[in-house]
């Protein structure tokens, strides 16, 4: 669910009401509107594996800020500014462990850039938009399960030739 509530709305009864709804079903997220998402929507930046893979523009229809396809956005697919990578790359760089995938919404404003969302759960990946990323996305997986296999038969096999030893001497 995403509302839009004014300042002067939200001392309102109706308001208020309407938020503890949301709040019983859980955690919620709150933030300042910035009209900079009516304008431009938010920029989309995917990493799989750590590096960067690529960039879609999400935005609404004229005159709504929600840009979810289901409220009438777009999705376009987009080359990123080398700013806005660093920034993103700097969000994920931020994350204790290493991510196999994730998703960093931002937006630009007056201030620069903006965090608006960093999504690593389970993030849409925004695949459709760019066709090569789906095999990169598969090459990141195959690596990672490669990477664990050989290190859990890796260790296996130093057990192995440790008890090996023990039983020649």
């Amino acid at each position: 669910m995403t509302y839009r509530i004014a300042l002067e709305q939200a001392r309102d009864s109706d308001t208020l009401a309407a938020l503890a709804k949301i709040w019983v079903l859980g955690p919620a997220l709150v933030q300042p509107f910035l009209p900079q998402v009516l304008e431009d929507g938010e920029l989309s930046l995917v990493f799989l594996g750590g590096v960067f893979s690529h960039a879609v523009r999400k935005k609404g229809r004229p005159e709504n800020f929600r840009v979810q396809r289901m409220y009438g956005g777009t999705l376009t697919p987009v080359a990123a500014h080398a700013d806005e990578i660093q920034f993103a790359r700097r969000a994920v760089e931020s994350c204790p462990g290493a991510l196999l995938y994730c998703r960093v919404d931002i937006v630009r404003s007056q201030e620069g850039l903006l965090l608006m969302e960093f999504e690593a759960t389970e993030p849409n990946l925004l695949l459709k938009q760019h066709p090569l990323a789906a095999e990169r996305f598969a090459n990141v997986l195959y690596e990672a399960m490669r990477q664990r296999r050989a290190k859990r038969h890796g260790g296996a096999r130093a057990l192995l030739k440790k008890r090996l030893v023990i039983f020649a001497s």
